[in-house]
């Protein structure tokens, strides 16, 4: 697993909202790592048009047949009409919605 999400969990933006120790990151991005399942993107068509960089996340979606990307990024947002992208207030919305009728 890359050192990514330490990295933008570090973001001031993030920080403020999480208020998270360093020590609290790592363990998150440990117990993310031991959770989380790999995918080949090799071969997945996934356009980003406004960033290229974000191809390897909407071509991960694909290839994980993931239920959501949660995001806040504009660009990926911009592609919800065709995937199934949500912001992370849609993400625990939904969680709630799915908790409550169960």
């Amino acid at each position: 697993m890359s050192c990514t999400e330490q990295r933008v969990l570090k973001y001031p933006k993030i920080q403020k909202r999480l208020k998270w120790s360093p020590e609290k990151i790592d363990r998150f991005v440990q117990l993310l790592a031991y959770r989380a399942e790999v995918v080949d993107i090799g071969g997945v068509e996934a356009s980003v048009p406004q960033d290229k960089d974000d191809e390897m996340l909407l071509a991960t979606l694909i290839a994980a047949k993931a239920d959501y990307l949660v995001t806040g990024d504009g660009d990926l947002l911009a592609l919800r009409n065709s995937h199934s992208i949500v912001t992370p207030a849609e993400f625990l919305d939904l969680q709630d919605k799915f908790y409550l009728t169960r």
